[in-house]
C-alpha cells in the first residue's frame, strides 16, 4: 500500500512498504519542481524521529537531466543531519546522461547516507528493502 501526494504536477511523492520508503519522482527540472522535492526531503530528514530506523529514499530521476541547480541541491541534501543513517537509491535512464549522473553521484556526494545509482526501479527498491 502506498500513500501519495503531488505538491505540483511535475513531482510525485509517495510512501511505500508501509510508509518506510519515500519515493520522489520528478518529471521536470524546473526550479519549482526541484525546490518542492528538495523541501519535502529536507523536511523529512530534519524531522526524522528515530535514529535507529534508517531513512530510505528512492529518487526517480529517470525522466530528467542533471542540471547545475539539481547538483547544488543534491550536495546540500547529502550534508543534512549526518546522524540520520539510511540509503538513497537514485533511478536514472541508461543513457549517456545517465552515466554522467552516476559519475556525479559516486564522486561528488559525500554524507552519512549510503547512495547508489540504478537503471532499473525494481533493483533500487530491492536495495532499499535490504534494510527493512
Amino acid at each position: 500500500m502506498s500513500q501519495s501526494e503531488n505538491p505540483i504536477p511535475e513531482l510525485r511523492i509517495e510512501h511505500i512498504n508501509e510508509g518506510r520508503i519515500t519515493v520522489v519522482a520528478a518529471s521536470s527540472t524546473n526550479s519549482a519542481s526541484i525546490e518542492a522535492g528538495f523541501e519535502f526531503i529536507l523536511n523529512e530528514i530534519q524531522n526524522w524521529p528515530d535514529l535507529h530506523t534508517p531513512y530510505l529514499l528512492l529518487l526517480d530521476m529517470s525522466r530528467v537531466m542533471l542540471t547545475p541547480y539539481v547538483r547544488r541541491k543534491a550536495i546540500e541534501l547529502a550534508q543534512v543531519r549526518p546522524e540520520v543513517a539510511g540509503r538513497t537509491a537514485i533511478v536514472i535512464s541508461a543513457s549517456t546522461i545517465g552515466h554522467l549522473i552516476r559519475v556525479f553521484v559516486n564522486n561528488s556526494l559525500e554524507g552519512s547516507r549510503e547512495r547508489q545509482v540504478f537503471f532499473a526501479y525494481d533493483k533500487a527498491i530491492e536495495w532499499l528493502e535490504e534494510l527493512l
